[in-house]
């Protein structure tokens, strides 16, 4: 998704963009609750035999919004992981470069449980 690149001289003009363009989904505990009258929600580790543990709906609700750090950070980020962008970025467009980086990297779940448990119990986490 985008959006439109319009040049004008030598500058390119992007559109303001929105909260939405990163993904993030607002929504208020009315309209999460609404309809929802006696009816008990489900567990997040209940299974459903029709659907996977984590839906691409699941992934969605599961966004950081790198808007809300600091410029400071954001390159702070980017030197760390070596993220290659164009010298003058703005800070939304860093923001969204380092969403797309945070959103592509994978995790060994088991590796880092059991790191963090040998941590915990060795007393190195203080």
């Amino acid at each position: 998704m985008e959006p439109s690149r319009r040049v004008v001289g030598k500058r390119q003009v992007r559109p303001n963009m929105a909260r939405q363009d990163f993904g993030y989904v607002e929504r208020s505990r009315a309209a999460a609750n609404k309809g929802m009258k006696g009816v008990k929600p489900k567990r997040e580790d209940e299974e459903d035999g029709s659907a996977p543990m984590r839906s691409e709906k699941d992934a969605r609700s599961l966004t950081v919004d790198f808007t809300k750090l600091d410029m400071a950070t954001l390159k702070r980020y980017k030197r760390h992981y070596r993220l290659k962008t164009r010298q003058n970025v703005t800070k939304t467009e860093l923001a969204l470069a380092i969403a797309k980086h945070f959103a592509a990297q994978t995790v060994d779940e088991a590796d880092r449980i059991s790191l963090f448990m040998y941590s915990a119990r060795a007393n190195s986490l203080q």
